[in-house]
């Protein structure tokens, strides 16, 4: 809203997307909607304010300057039925529209041999996210993307918008240097101690009761580590309470998935003297989403 207030889902306590059709506010977590409103809660402004490069601002704009142009979507609303993104790809692969405008989906490993150019909005989005791999994530997604265009026997053109175009991360993958990105990321990865330099286990307790879940956590982490293994946490997991459950996680390190092994058996037998029926433990292996 003008007055900055952001609509959270009750049940994540994270932040909700518009979403025109229907409108409606929806928590991309858990599912939870409502009917978008037209006045603040706070301020009682008019209008919500959307925020960011949202697929449906982004197909209006192409709407008002390119009014000719036949735009095809492919994001979350649009491929929820069963066999909705293949129809979707076929019904662009046959010419039936103009432009794909979609989410990461449309990047990955599609073969458009009539597309001559390709586009990113936002390109340094992924770079801020709360995960080591999130340079790796970025730059792969530009380098995919830019393979969707001249596919075929005609050139291909690649526009990349950012904020940061002096980000190395983006420099790079306009250069498709991926020797100087691996060479630099590794090193990064060794000096903090991270894959595929080590190996790591999460382990996530949860549970509705945000005092116990909190208590369980600290207290299975008080368990003795064996040599070599070292463990960062437990804290708040960056999406704290998710589906009406707090959430905390803890990283552990370790040389090799033997030392790990003896440590979250170690664990595990310590949470369960706990005898908290009420929080659950996870124990998520080479994890691809500290989220």
């Amino acid at each position: 809203m003008a007055c900055g207030h952001v609509e959270k889902c009750p049940a994540c306590e994270i932040s909700m997307t518009y979403h025109r059709h229907g409108e409606i506010l929806r928590c991309h977590h858990c599912g939870h909607w409502k009917s978008a409103k037209t006045r603040c809660p706070q301020c009682k402004g008019e209008e919500y304010k959307r925020q960011g490069p949202g697929i449906q601002k982004v197909q209006d704009a192409l709407k008002e300057l390119l009014p000719q142009t036949k735009v095809i979507r492919m994001d979350a609303d649009t491929t929820s039925t069963k066999s909705s993104h293949w129809k979707i790809i076929q019904q662009f692969t046959k010419g039936d529209g103009d432009v794909l405008l979609g989410t990461q989906m449309v990047a990955k490993g599609h073969d458009f041999p009539n597309v001559t150019l390709a586009a990113v909005i936002g390109a340094e989005m992924g770079l801020y996210m709360p995960d080591f791999r999130a340079q790796e994530r970025t730059f792969n997604l530009l380098l995919q993307v830019a393979g969707r265009a001249g596919r075929g026997e005609k050139p291909g053109e690649v526009i990349i918008q950012t904020t940061d175009p002096d980000n190395p991360i983006i420099q790079l993958a306009c250069d498709h240097d991926y020797k100087t990105f691996i060479s630099q990321e590794l090193e990064m990865r060794t000096m903090l101690d991270n894959p595929p330099t080590t190996r790591m286990i999460r382990l996530i307790w949860t549970g509705k009761d945000q005092q116990k879940t909190n208590k369980a956590a600290n207290l299975t982490c008080q368990t003795p580590l064996p040599p070599n293994c070292t463990m960062l946490g437990p804290s708040e997991a960056t999406m704290a309470k998710i589906a009406d459950k707090y959430r905390y996680s803890a990283l552990l390190k370790a040389p090799s998935h033997t030392t790990l092994k003896t440590a979250v058996t170690t664990m595990r037998q310590t949470f369960k003297a706990l005898k908290q029926t009420t929080v659950r433990l996870d124990v998520d292996v080479d994890p691809r989403n500290l989220m």
